[in-house]
């Protein structure tokens, strides 16, 4: 298990398990306790953060999107 999934998954968010065809380029996470999700594209490079309750986002939760996008490599620039 990677750092951000450890951290992810401290922060009760649990991975979706995705069906093989979005697999190959989505990660999905879900908090079903605060009904937030994270979604994270790897083939377009954005990611997705929704929010029913709008209780907003911690900075518990960005430090693990940003680990989560460093590990992925979302941020790297396309060519």
């Amino acid at each position: 298990m990677s750092k951000a999934d450890e951290m992810m998954f401290d922060l009760g968010y649990k991975k979706v398990d995705l069906d093989f065809l979005f697999s190959r380029f989505w990660e999905q996470w879900e908090n079903r306790d605060l009904e937030k999700t994270i979604s994270f594209n790897t083939e377009h490079k954005y990611l997705k953060f929704e929010d029913k309750n709008e209780y907003g986002i911690t900075m518990q939760e960005l430090q693990a999107i940003n680990e989560k996008v460093k590990e992925l490599r979302l941020d790297r620039r396309r060519k």
